[in-house]
């Protein structure tokens, strides 16, 4: 029997792998098959192990009880709202994680979580992917420009659009990070997982999106600067140094950077309609449909909203099927502005939660990690809204593993010295 126990309490491991490998893909069935394995699994385990006999309420299980609440506002914003198009059945499958991340926290988790298998497995699809692309768009190209344009192309046809990408990249590099400076593996396993780390950096700054490779130099600041003060590590500052030289060389070098002025932006426009619309109902928003809708109707008669952003969509051949133009597929582009529209203020305020609850967790040594992880969705969410182009699980996940990787006594007697 306890063979078979041992068994079941590794699925709720192996599905959360599987979960964070397929992060960077299109949301689509095996995503869908994965999170529906969850709800087998995982109270399988809960049974079979016993896991309610050592449950106890901690203050770290406040971000769960968030979690639980920003995802009921979508059904209860719904009750109040006059319109309802297939956007409300979207936004409730694309924030479920918040839900079932929320209950998994609340009641425990298994105690085989593994960050290392996860930091690699992680790394290992970015490599697999950016060896793919390098593979797609060969060697005949004349040009760093030319080559970085169809890698690029190709990734977003092949792969995922940059945002979703690239926060993949970076949450594997911050997981790969934690394995080179928090581990005692041995001076081999960590060459491999630098090595590794090479393929996403590079990828990063030949991106089109400016928000990776920024997300990146954040991150390695933070890296550095903690390192340095808190652990004297002088030694990192060449490597660091380094890293920063040879991405500052690829961008300066980079003429996609100089064509992309950021007034000329057309999130400056959207922005600035949709804080026209929070300014009219501030507390209570709109609902979830009204407030597309409203952001659809205000910005097609804005003249600078329509050509920066509609134009684009209504050239764009996977937002128009038979002469219509989907608009609705228009967002806003900031989950803080999202939220408050949506829900008001208390949407703007949970979401805010949700950002500063997991940097009080006191998880030792790794709540660094975890801090740069919620620091990387952070700036991500300034830029793009839920859904198709930022996933939740970016940040429910990262919460859920580094929590009770923490908290488990097994995977504290396998995994490095503090995580």
């Amino acid at each position: 029997m306890k063979k078979v126990q041992n068994i079941i309490s590794y699925l709720p491991f192996v599905v959360v792998l599987l979960l964070m490998a397929s992060l960077p893909f299109p949301y689509g069935p095996f995503q869908r098959i994965v999170s529906y394995l969850i709800a087998i699994v995982y109270p399988l385990d809960y049974i079979i192990n016993k896991r309610w006999e050592g449950w106890k309420w901690s203050s770290r299980k406040w971000i769960y009880v968030v979690f639980i609440a920003f995802f009921a506002l979508v059904p209860i914003s719904q009750l109040f709202d006059p319109i309802r198009t297939p956007l409300y059945s979207f936004t409730l499958e694309h924030y479920a994680p918040f839900l079932i991340i929320g209950l998994c926290g609340m009641f425990g988790m298994t105690d085989k979580i593994r960050l290392d298998y996860i930091a690699w497995a992680m790394l290992a699809v970015s490599c697999g992917i950016v060896l793919y692309l390098i593979g797609r768009v060969g060697f005949a190209i004349d040009g760093l420009y030319n080559w970085a344009v169809a890698f690029n192309t190709y990734r977003w046809g092949e792969v995922n659009s940059h945002m979703v990408v690239n926060l993949y990249f970076n949450l594997s590099l911050i997981m790969g990070a934690m394995i080179l400076l928090e581990s005692q593996y041995k001076w081999s396993v960590k060459a491999a997982t630098g090595f590794l780390m090479v393929f996403p950096i590079f990828a990063l700054s030949i991106s089109e999106g400016r928000t990776g490779l920024l997300t990146f130099l954040v991150s390695t600041l933070i890296l550095t600067i903690y390192y340095l003060f808190t652990r004297r590590r002088w030694w990192m500052m060449t490597i660091i140094t380094f890293i920063i030289a040879g991405v500052g060389v690829m961008v300066g070098t980079s003429s996609q950077w100089k064509e992309k002025p950021v007034a000329d932006n057309p999130r400056m426009s959207i922005w600035r309609v949709e804080s026209q619309m929070i300014r009219e109902r501030p507390i209570t928003g709109y609902g979830i449909c009204s407030a597309r809708e409203e952001l659809i109707s205000r910005g097609l008669a804005d003249e600078q909203f329509k050509d920066r952003y509609a134009c684009e969509i209504e050239g764009d051949p996977q937002y128009c099927k038979n002469g219509m133009v989907t608009y609705e597929k228009m967002h806003p582009h900031n989950v803080l502005l999202e939220s408050w529209a949506q829900f008001g203020i208390i949407g703007v305020l949970l979401f805010i939660a949700c950002l500063i609850l997991p940097f009080c967790m006191k998880l030792g040594e790794s709540q660094l990690y975890l801090d740069l992880a919620v620091v990387a969705f952070s700036i991500q969410a300034c830029f793009e809204s839920l859904g198709t182009h930022l996933l939740p699980l970016c940040l429910c996940l990262p919460v859920l593993v580094f929590h009770y990787a923490r908290e488990s006594s097994a995977s504290a007697r396998r995994m490095p010295k503090g995580v």
